[in-house]
């Protein structure tokens, strides 16, 4: 079937202490979502909303992906987490570094 998207949105989130992959993923599709000010959802059937995510984070194995779908209000979401985003080691405490996601969303209508 084939979709109509309607907009991208992307978004960045941290973790500030602990290296924390999923909370700096969690974090970016949150942002994304915050910022969205489409209203799909009052366009039709919640059923037919499609979303396609990607989220990339320093380390892609401590994220469940089933937790960041949970994060959209509607529709049916597919998520994809790779490696990317960015560990940086403080100046001032370099053993402690700051994690950082990014996530791009794009979400449409089936047609």
């Amino acid at each position: 079937m084939a979709v109509k998207w309607f907009f991208i949105e992307t978004g960045m989130g941290t973790d500030l202490h602990g290296q924390d992959s999923a909370k700096a993923a969690r974090r970016a599709i949150q942002d994304a979502l915050q910022r969205n000010s489409m209203l799909v959802s009052g366009m039709g059937d919640a059923d037919k909303i499609r979303i396609e995510a990607t989220v990339a984070v320093p380390k892609p194995e401590m994220v469940k992906v089933e937790d960041l779908v949970a994060l959209f209000p509607v529709g049916r979401a597919q998520v994809k987490v790779v490696l990317g985003g960015l560990e940086f080691p403080r100046p001032h405490r370099p053993e402690d570094p700051l994690t950082v996601a990014s996530a791009a969303i794009a979400a449409g209508i089936e047609e």
